[in-house]
């Protein structure tokens, strides 16, 4: 009896001991209703969520801020703020949350789900944005090391850059005002994709039910559908040059637009032609 209660006495400590030297995880949850600051580091999953009242939760993200080797996740109508500071891994916005990043980085993907909205000013995205959810972001500058790719929803870029290629499909909008994107583009099923400015330095790529439309003047083509395949040059509507070659598939198509200016002088130029004319028989 004796022996036994030492074996059972050994086994309990050594199971003490072998549990105890490992670091037990333990998901971190900010749903307090309030405004709080994170500017120590983490090392756990941060999760931001409303209060059990339903009143939305706001986490700033700081300089000092760091979420090591973990990601961070906004639901409800919680608000995010990056404005220095790292996460690690992912950082995931669903419901109707707002996240708006100033400064910082996330190491790996940026994921936006069903309503959220996401503004990307300036910081760093180790490897890419997904949007496969029916949410918003608006890109005006910062560096995303990866690709763009979404299924729905709609995503706006104002500046920045892409290091890789940018890919609308699902019912997704992509509107280009600006920006880099260092691959190819390419729009998907009944993806659109409408391009004012930036610069693209891989090809264009229309499939299936698709369209890319194209706002901008001079172009080597004439105004109105584009298919097959070729190289497309012009002037964008905000000043960018476009010179890229282009495909497309099944009934997708790309269509060029003029610049509503362009259309307007070029009415008032017809209206003056007509009216030098008419004069010209009255005389």
């Amino acid at each position: 009896m004796k022996r036994r209660s030492v074996i059972v006495l050994v086994t309990a400590i050594f199971l003490f001991l072998a549990i105890g030297s490992q670091n037990v995880e333990a998901d971190i949850y900010f749903s307090n209703g309030g405004t709080n600051t994170v500017d120590y580091p983490m090392y756990d999953h941060l999760y931001v969520l409303d209060s059990h009242l339903g009143v939305p939760t706001t986490v700033n993200l700081v300089t000092g801020g760091h979420i090591e080797e973990k990601s961070m996740y906004a639901y409800d109508n919680s608000q995010v703020s990056i404005s220095g500071g790292s996460i690690g891994k992912d950082l995931t916005a669903a419901g109707s949350s707002q996240v708006d990043m100033f400064s910082g980085s996330i190491g790996r993907d940026l994921w936006a789900y069903h309503n959220s909205c996401i503004r990307i000013f300036s910081g760093s995205i180790g490897n890419g944005v997904l949007l496969p959810g029916s949410g918003q972001i608006d890109i005006y500058g910062g560096s995303i090391g990866g690709p763009l790719q979404g299924g729905y929803g709609q995503v706006n870029i104002y500046g920045g850059s892409i290091g890789n290629s940018a890919a609308a499909t699902g019912s997704m909008q992509l509107n280009i005002f600006g920006g880099l994107i260092m691959g190819g583009l390419a729009a998907q099923n009944t993806g659109q994709v409408s391009i004012s400015g930036g610069s693209i330095s891989g090809n264009l790529w229309a499939y299936n039910n698709s369209q890319i439309t194209i706002t901008g003047s001079g172009f080597n083509y004439p105004y109105g559908i584009v298919t097959g395949s070729g190289l497309l040059t012009g002037v964008l509507a905000n000043g960018d040059f476009m010179n890229t070659y282009f495909n497309t598939y099944n009934d997708a198509r790309i269509v060029l637009v003029p610049v509503p200016g362009a259309v307007l002088l070029g009415l008032l130029g017809l209206s003056v032609a007509g009216w030098k004319l008419r004069k010209r028989k009255e005389l």
